[in-house]
């Protein structure tokens, strides 16, 4: 049962949780230990926030749609979001929820989180990586080679 677990879902769930507990944290440390608020106007903040979750949610159903929950370790997808990013839904994850917390809030702690989200998803996501590995072998290496974990390379066309 944890191998399909883990096929299914990965680290998925525990990001999602730490995502949670640390934009909470920042939201949190701003009432404790005071910094400005970011400087724009609250509806502009609001806006922002909004485009972000929806792009989010578009990126979300995006990468649901190109690697459906019942072929996750069985096919190695390299297209459509995963063409770009090895872990589009981590990244969608924390990008467009800790945008829209920041956004809302306006508070700087809440980069300070997503800064130790993210070095918290790269040690999580190594075991991921190291299964995908185990059932894909060359396949994967070569996949990993030329995309980037969680943030696409912007390259001139060739």
């Amino acid at each position: 049962m944890a191998k399909a677990y883990e096929r299914i879902f990965g680290s998925g769930p525990l990001l999602l949780a730490l995502t949670i507990i640390l934009l909470a944290t920042a939201v949190r440390l701003q009432q404790l230990i005071w910094l400005p608020p970011l400087p724009w106007p609250a509806p502009v903040c609001w806006g922002l926030a909004g485009l972000a979750l929806a792009l989010g949610g578009a990126s979300l159903v995006w990468s649901l749609r190109a690697l459906p929950l019942k072929e996750r370790g069985r096919k190695l997808v390299t297209e459509g979001p995963y063409r770009y990013v090895r872990h589009p839904l981590y990244s969608t994850m924390f990008l467009s929820l800790g945008l829209a917390v920041f956004f809302v809030t306006r508070t700087f702690w809440v980069l300070v989180a997503m800064g130790c989200l993210f070095a918290l998803a790269c040690l999580l996501v190594r075991r991921e990586e190291a299964f995908m590995e185990r059932c894909f072998g060359e396949a994967w290496r070569a996949y990993a080679r030329r995309t980037p974990r969680f943030f696409p390379q912007w390259r001139p066309r060739k």
